[in-house]
């Protein structure tokens, strides 16, 4: 399953859109705190384990080695199942890959990866994927 960035949800005040490349670029530098770049998809998930990425340019206008940030988290964030950093690209496209086992007892709950950005970085999603390898 995959999913462009602009096929994802997003703040508008705090984010672009660029429809033509169908991407998400942060752009709202609130000083001292993190925010959101993508967040969804909001679907229902069968148990088991999963592969995730998230393709993305990062860059940091600070000494920062992380550009932002990444969880997947279940329906009313009741509950992470996994949460990480963004390191800093340097202004290539790259993607960032990880897993997450989802239990049975969470298959009724809607799943969402969400990216953030600091504030002193641009952080550009691409798109994100998802798929079972178990």
């Amino acid at each position: 399953l995959n999913w462009k960035g602009c096929e994802l949800n997003t703040t508008p005040a705090v984010v672009e859109v660029d429809k033509e490349s169908c991407e998400v670029t942060s752009h709202a530098k609130i000083p001292g705190s993190f925010t959101y770049v993508t967040y969804g998809p909001y679907i229902y998930l069968p148990q088991g384990q999963y592969a995730f990425a998230i393709e993305y340019t990062g860059t940091s206008f600070a000494s920062a080695a992380d550009v932002g940030a990444w969880d997947i988290a279940l329906e009313h964030n009741t509950t992470v199942l996994g949460k990480g950093t963004l390191p800093s690209t340097n202004g290539n496209r790259e993607t960032f890959r990880g897993t997450f086992t989802l239990p049975s007892r969470h298959t009724r709950d809607l799943f969402e990866i969400r990216t953030f950005a600091r504030p002193d970085a641009k952080v550009t999603i691409h798109g994100i994927g998802i798929e079972r390898i178990d």
